[in-house]
């Protein structure tokens, strides 16, 4: 069960990160972070509870390395979502906006 779950994972991720670069935007970005955060979630539920009979431990280079991508993706999503959509980049756009119409 374990194996078809990893599959959908990776073809989530890449659906997701196509749209962020083709065509971005605040639900595109919250659908990131709330991919991140999922993911993450599941790999800790795999730690301490088991999910779906696989039981993970959080000790060896792979684990870290998947826990420290996990949560480096949880915080750029957060970030790209905050300083995308934050009142000083809306005024650039805005002032951006007024100088080409004129």
């Amino acid at each position: 069960m374990i194996g078809p779950l990893f599959l959908l994972n990776a073809i989530s991720a890449a659906v997701i990160a196509t749209l962020l670069l083709l065509r971005g935007g605040a639900l595109v970005e919250l659908v990131a972070l709330g991919y991140a955060l999922s993911t993450l979630a599941a790999f800790f539920l795999s730690i301490y509870v088991g999910l779906f009979g696989f039981v993970e431990v959080l000790n060896g280079t792979p684990q870290i390395v998947a826990a420290t991508a996990e949560v480096a993706a949880v915080l750029l999503s957060a970030l790209a979502l905050v300083r995308a959509h934050s009142p000083a980049d809306r005024a650039r756009r805005v002032s951006s906006l007024k100088r080409q119409s004129v």
